[in-house]
């Protein structure tokens, strides 16, 4: 799901709203991995995404930087789904994009290193 937003975020022929949005889905997506791989669950409804990335922030501080990032993408987010389209640069999008690319490798190489049954 991961590699399929990621690629669907570096499609051209789409909005900037539009790549921003998958782009932080695969982030969203890659801290779940980690929740998960800690034994947590994540329940769906009002609050879930902002949940996540507290929750990664608690379970493993080490990417603290990369959650809070991711965060205040979530904002951004929220303002190009439920307010104004046109919201985010293709600047944003692209740092987003690299981003979510970095921590898709650093989140294989965690769970490569500290729960290899899961990799």
């Amino acid at each position: 799901m991961v590699a399929r937003d990621l690629a669907d975020a570096e499609a051209r022929n789409i909005s900037p709203d539009a790549r921003y949005n998958m782009a932080y889905s695969a982030a969203r997506l890659l801290a779940t991995v980690i929740i998960r791989a800690n034994g947590y669950r994540i329940k769906s409804g009002e609050g879930a995404h902002h949940l996540t990335f507290d929750t990664v922030a608690v379970a493993e501080p080490e990417f603290l930087d990369a959650v809070d990032y991711f965060d205040r993408c979530r904002r951004k987010r929220n303002e190009l789904l439920y307010h104004a389209a046109g919201v985010v640069s293709s600047g944003e999008t692209e740092a987003l994009i690299r981003q979510a690319i970095q921590f898709q490798v650093t989140v294989e190489r965690w769970l490569k290193s500290n729960r290899p049954a899961l990799y």
